[in-house]
């Protein structure tokens, strides 16, 4: 017979070592408060995150690949606020990982810090950037694609934030970024002509993106799925 016992409060499951929501609470799929977005928790970060990949794309058009020309520079220039991007968020991520193995396997429904959040309104506010920044430059089928790509995501990075549920999901998707830290430096060595500069370099980051590739997008993306079936006959409708 399974055993549930009690810890911090919450259902543990044993056999699976995943909290499970104690009876008498609400259901964990309730549609987001969207009231949440008009507050000051989100407001003012989402602003200053924004700001800081506009004051960003700023410097780097300014002090950056100014021997390039045209669309190649326009493009040098937006993928070094995308490796930006993926470094912050990347290195986040891994760090989580190891300061909050419990809550990355064990967690997914119920953690919820304010800090913690803040990894998702990043992600948007950068978006957002994004989207701008590719609008203004080129349109295109891949700029189309792109600013799908960018909605789509941010509406699932921002659904766990009014509800205070599901953040873990969140980290487990944006450990993809981890291998777009050497996706992105690929293709900028690759446009700057740095892959033949420094083709060991280059080299490692190839390797680097292939292993990482493997890691971080298709490993944890089968974790995760294997729990989204596991949990769903868990869940309280």
């Amino acid at each position: 017979m399974n055993v549930l016992s009690e810890m911090h409060g919450q259902r543990v499951a044993d056999w699976e070592h995943v909290v499970v929501e104690p009876d008498g609470r609400r259901p964990e799929l309730e549609f987001p408060n969207l009231r949440y977005f008009s507050t000051t928790d989100f407001i003012v970060p989402f602003v200053l995150y924004f700001g800081f990949f506009r004051l960003l794309s700023w410097a780097i058009k300014t002090y950056f690949w100014q021997t390039f020309t045209e669309f190649k520079r326009y493009r040098l220039h937006n993928l070094s606020v995308c490796l930006a991007h993926s470094l912050i968020t990347g290195v986040w991520c891994a760090c989580f990982v190891v300061t909050h193995p419990y809550e990355m396997f064990h967690n997914y429904v119920y953690y919820y810090e304010p800090w913690a959040a803040q990894i998702a309104i990043l992600s948007v506010a950068y978006f957002l950037h994004d989207a701008i920044d590719m609008l203004r430059y080129e349109w295109s089928k891949w700029t189309r694609e792109l600013l799908l790509h960018h909605v789509m995501t941010g509406i699932s990075l921002l659904t766990p934030l009014p509800n205070r549920r599901f953040l873990i999901p969140v980290y487990w998707a944006l450990q993809m970024e981890i291998n777009s830290i050497f996706l992105h430096a690929r293709t900028i060595m690759q446009l700057s002509g740095y892959n033949i500069k420094l083709p060991d370099f280059y080299r490692a980051v190839v390797y680097a993106n292939i292993f990482s590739f493997v890691t971080c997008r298709f490993v944890s993306m089968v974790v995760f799925q294997y729990w989204t079936i596991w949990y769903y006959d868990h869940m309280n409708w």
